[in-house]
């Protein structure tokens, strides 16, 4: 019968056993097994690995030198015997090592570990390199690299130059030390002073009270210009030196009072100031001129425009073109005779398409009559734009309407005016 030892799994002779035969046993056996003993083996680590543990031949668990990799977050377990590894965990995560029906112990992510067991070899231990400190027994290190990295060692060589840069440091510790304590006289200066704006403050205004008080808020004589709120009559109060003032306060209008136009004790917002004056606009529209465009017509003009228009709207209804292009419109002052440049009322409108336009031209009798809105409609899409007419014309008492490119295919045009 042949045996094995318990740690390397190397075979044993026995007294008398194989005399002719034992040498290559002994080298395959025994000697390459012990040889093994001290090698390195890669255990990949994706799921619970068992090392083998074959007697006589080579495996995995009688290597000293265990690397591991791939995903890690398993258990590698060797057999349950009292014999030390050196474990490298080159995994994503960490992996437990562990004896055979027995605990072990978790060997880090990235680390490396002497592992060892009790004598029964049920119970696996780990020494961290990264957690064991070094002890040097009394001796020096020698010939120590100045540090760089912020977890290197450091020599005494640079802790010199530290020293020099401490004493400056306690020498500028001290110039601080001098500057707070000026700073500190500024400080209390400062808190004086403001202090002092304070309690001016607490005589100047008194807040919220339900009588007219004869003391300041600091108990001292009230001070002329002293204001306060009075919460039984809701109204700010000024002292005048010897009695407290009501002073007046201001509501804002109604639509009533904004209309109307005669209050003078209340404010105007915005709102109320547009409505004072659409109500004294003109509630009608005059109307001016209307006609049915005739298609193949290249322009429509009207003339006789009587002076004192203010503002002026043209009305286009179900107006086409022949062609993709603007409708434009132009001004006169003597009517007709000669026009200013063509403005374009509406965006480019392709060949075809209705468009219902509303164009608002402002001071149509001034030096420079504008067009300041168009909205309009081109193929059930609302657009808005607008022209500013740069010419010189003056007293407008006509306008003509064409197309940039083709004719009209119809429509109608309406006009209306505001003095």
């Amino acid at each position: 019968m042949v045996d094995a030892t318990k740690r390397l799994g190397a075979i044993q002779q026995d007294y008398g056993s194989n005399p002719d035969a034992w040498g290559g046993q002994l080298n395959v056996g025994a000697l390459e097994r012990i040889d093994e003993g001290w090698g390195t083996v890669a255990v990949a680590v994706n799921a619970n690995v068992i090392l083998s543990a074959d007697d006589f031949i080579a495996n995995q668990s009688r290597q000293f030198t265990i690397i591991l990799s791939g995903a890690g977050g398993f258990d590698v377990t060797h057999p349950a015997v009292d014999k030390p590894y050196w474990v490298v965990n080159n995994c994503a995560a960490n992996v437990t090592f562990k004896p055979q029906a027995g605990t072990g112990a978790v060997i880090r992510a990235g680390g490396r570990f002497f592992y060892y067991t009790n004598a029964a070899g049920t119970i696996g231990y780990v020494v961290d390199e990264a957690t064991v400190n070094l002890l040097m027994g009394g001796k020096k290190i020698t010939g120590l690299a100045a540090g760089v990295d912020p977890t290197d060692a450091v020599n005494v060589g640079q802790i010199a130059s530290y020293q020099v840069a401490a004493a400056a440091s306690a020498a500028a510790a001290a110039a601080s030390a001098s500057a707070a304590s000026g700073s500190a006289s500024s400080a209390s200066t400062t808190y004086t002073n403001t202090l002092t704006l304070y309690n001016d403050f607490q005589k100047r205004y008194l807040g919220a009270k339900a009588a007219d008080p004869t003391l300041d808020n600091l108990g001292a004589a009230l001070t002329a210009g002293a204001l306060y709120f009075n919460t039984a009559g809701n109204s700010l109060r000024v002292y005048n030196g010897s009695n407290w003032v009501v002073i007046p306060s201001f509501t804002l209008s109604s639509q009533a009072q904004a209309e109307a136009g005669v209050d003078n004790t209340t404010i105007m917002t915005p709102l109320r100031t547009r409505q004072a004056i659409t109500a004294v606009l003109p509630s009608t529209w005059i109307p001016i001129a209307s006609t049915t465009i005739a298609p193949g017509a290249t322009a429509v003009s009207y003339t006789g425009i009587a002076a004192g228009f203010r503002y002026f709207v043209a009305v286009m209804e179900s107006t086409s073109a022949s062609a993709t292009g603007a409708f434009n419109a132009a001004f006169s002052s003597n009517n007709g005779s000669s026009y200013g440049p063509a403005i374009p009322v509406t965006a480019s409108v392709s060949a075809g398409n209705l468009v219902d336009a509303v164009i608002n031209v402002y001071n149509i009798n001034s030096a420079a009559p504008r067009i300041i809105d168009t909205v309009y409609s081109n193929a059930g899409t609302i657009v808005r734009s607008g022209g500013i007419d740069t010419s010189s014309v003056n007293a407008v008492n006509a306008v003509r309407f064409t197309v940039a490119v083709g004719t009209f295919q119809g429509g109608g045009i309406q006009f209306y005016g505001v003095y």
